[in-house]
């Protein structure tokens, strides 16, 4: 009777290993597949076995997680070449703008027309000296070891200066900012060139994209400085607020020629180097970009 019990038993288990050895067969055999071929398919577990059934759920886990990486690589290679092509053309216009109109300085002897041309000619410098300024900067802040020099400086003046600075732009535009500075003074530790130049940025912004309303106000806030800048956009719907902040990111062909596409991005990382927030939204036809400084007395 023993003898037969334990015959049973071993034909059991003789059919157990053999069940797990098709099992690992085929999950080995799904592997090579997987691995050959662009699929989203998952291994599958035909026995009942715990063990199994947990290595084939991580196999599939970091399989699954491997595909995410790939797909984002792929992504993020397409953008860059998108962005590269962007570049070239955005670097490229203004060059070859240049080279028309030092011809025709040169074939014109009118003074006056040369002034026109002249002025011109320094219009374009501007845009490719701004262009290479920011493709600069952006891959600067990239360097880990890059870091930001605070001393107590007035947070309300520097905010002041960078709208001033916008002077000739909003007359050029038409443009009358609606300004609400309520806390006269704001003084706190921070670095006087990125808080500048986070505004200049979101300003910038305003003025090339926004159609011709921008309102502006700054306060204090549980120990941060908040600045908040609204403007009016035409198409609301084709901008992407959740990528607004991303490098190369151009919600349209308007943008084309007028940025590179990094001012957003570059005022994100200036603000997280700050151990700031920014955010972007949109209410109704306004584009709403709210900017948060810590205070640090």
């Amino acid at each position: 009777m023993g003898t037969g019990i334990l015959i049973v038993i071993i034909f059991l288990l003789i059919i157990r290993h053999c069940i797990y050895r098709r099992q690992v067969k085929n999950i080995c055999r799904r592997l090579e597949y997987i691995k050959e071929n662009d699929t989203n398919m998952l291994l599958t577990v035909d026995v009942s076995s715990k063990e199994l059934v947990e290595l084939v759920s991580g196999i599939n886990e970091n399989n699954v997680s491997y595909r995410n990486k790939i797909n984002d690589y792929k992504k993020k290679d397409e953008m860059l070449k998108e962005a590269i092509t962007n570049l070239s053309h955005d670097i490229r216009t203004p060059l070859t703008s240049l080279n028309g109109y030092f011809q025709m300085l040169e074939s014109d002897v009118n003074q006056e027309v040369s002034k026109k041309y002249m002025d011109i000619i320094q219009g374009r410098i501007n845009i490719l000296k701004d262009l290479l300024e920011e493709l600069f900067t952006y891959t600067k802040l990239q360097n880990d070891s890059y870091e930001l020099e605070f001393q107590s400086e007035n947070m309300h003046e520097i905010v002041n200066e960078a709208v001033v600075s916008f002077y000739r732009e909003f007359k050029n535009k038409g443009i009358v900012p609606e300004i609400d500075f309520s806390d006269s003074e704001m003084t706190g530790m921070c670095s006087k060139m990125a808080l500048s130049r986070i505004i200049h940025n979101i300003i910038k912004n305003a003025v090339l994209h926004g159609d011709k309303s921008i309102k502006m106000s700054l306060k204090s806030d549980n120990g941060h400085m908040v600045f908040e800048c609204r403007n009016k956009v035409v198409n609301p719907d084709k901008i992407d607020t959740d990528n607004v902040f991303e490098r190369f990111y151009k919600a349209d062909e308007a943008r084309r020629n007028t940025s590179t596409g990094l001012g957003l991005a570059i005022a994100k990382e200036l603000t997280l180097k700050m151990s700031g927030e920014i955010n972007a939204q949109i209410e109704n036809d306004e584009f709403i970009i709210i900017l948060k400084i810590p205070v640090m007395l």
